[in-house]
């Protein structure tokens, strides 16, 4: 089957998922097109992709009425589920639902959707980064303590591709970053993460303020995150797109990965 039969397929597809919502034959053509500009096999991209919830975020793109109101039943839906952890009141919710819509489709961020996941999923880890600014605004003592919980929210489809593919180079990058910290810095983060002893305590152990433990925690993260952005940039040729996205996947795994290359403390 040729490429243009694909794309022929795929806009049927569209069509049929949505009746009710019109796109012309050549413009939803053109959007997969763009979807998969950057892929060395453009004919096994499009068979990944979720064709049904691209040809919605088009129409949305175009400012299609219907679209815009069918965006609001499926990918909205999901953004108070989302974002509980941070705040559970049913106001915080429809607060970062209205500016996660108006981002998307008033700023027009739904046309960066290329369609590797599921709608849904995609708005809500927008609807998140949303939700983290509020608290960090309306809350401005909220630590990164505060906001652990969200720290591993990041099942993405739309990310899969780029964790699976660089997963070897991260690994490489994160151990060379983890071990510039200096030895308070990875003991800190062992109590904190694998000891799971709070601020208040290694406060204790160390005799300082638990703000100046959080302080601690919370730079030793910006630390590691840099150090891993910076190996990650040096060693791979991405696009600034994947390069972008692939940054998601690193701070999605920070405290996973923390977990996982930490270890025990020695034993003296």
């Amino acid at each position: 089957m040729s490429l243009d039969e694909i794309l022929g397929a795929l806009v049927e597809r569209g069509r049929v998922a949505w009746p009710h919502i019109e796109l012309s034959a050549d413009r939803f053509a053109a959007h997969l097109a763009d979807a998969i500009s950057e892929e060395a096999e453009p004919d096994k991209a499009l068979g990944s992709l979720h064709v049904e919830d691209l040809y919605l975020a088009c129409a949305c793109a175009d400012g299609n009425a219907r679209a815009l109101a069918a965006f609001d039943d499926l990918a909205l839906a999901g953004v108070g589920e989302a974002v509980r952890h941070l705040d559970p009141e049913p106001a915080f919710a429809s607060e970062v639902a209205q500016l996660a819509r108006m981002k998307l489709l008033v700023d027009g961020r739904i046309r960066s959707y290329r369609g590797r996941g599921k709608l849904k999923s995609w708005v809500q880890v927008t609807a998140v980064r949303i939700a983290i600014e509020l608290c960090r605004k309306k809350k401005p003592e909220q630590t990164d303590e505060a906001l652990a919980d969200v720290a591993g929210w990041d099942e993405d489809p739309e990310l899969e591709p780029i964790r699976h593919l660089y997963r070897d180079e991260f690994a490489a990058a994160f151990k060379t970053a983890l071990a510039s910290l200096s030895s308070r810095e990875r003991n800190v983060l062992r109590l904190y993460l694998l000891d799971g002893l709070n601020i208040d305590r290694i406060g204790g152990m160390y005799r300082v303020h638990r703000a100046t433990v959080a302080r601690w925690i919370a730079g030793a993260r910006e630390k590691l995150l840099d150090g891993t952005r910076a190996e990650l940039k040096q060693k791979l040729r991405l696009s600034e797109t994947e390069f972008e996205s692939l940054l998601v996947v690193v701070k999605s795994h920070l405290d996973l990965s923390l977990e996982r290359f930490l270890g025990p403390a020695p034993q003296k």
